[in-house]
């Protein structure tokens, strides 16, 4: 489960947001496939 860490590129607000959005996807995503 990759994660962004904002280490490329013009850094934003708004992308971090976005990107802050694709890592709780992703967490969520890993979470609930773990069965936990």
């Amino acid at each position: 489960y990759p994660l962004s860490h904002i280490s490329y590129g013009e850094y934003t607000a708004d992308k971090y947001e976005k990107e802050m959005a694709g890592n709780l996807d992703t967490v969520v995503r890993a979470i609930q496939e773990s069965g936990a």
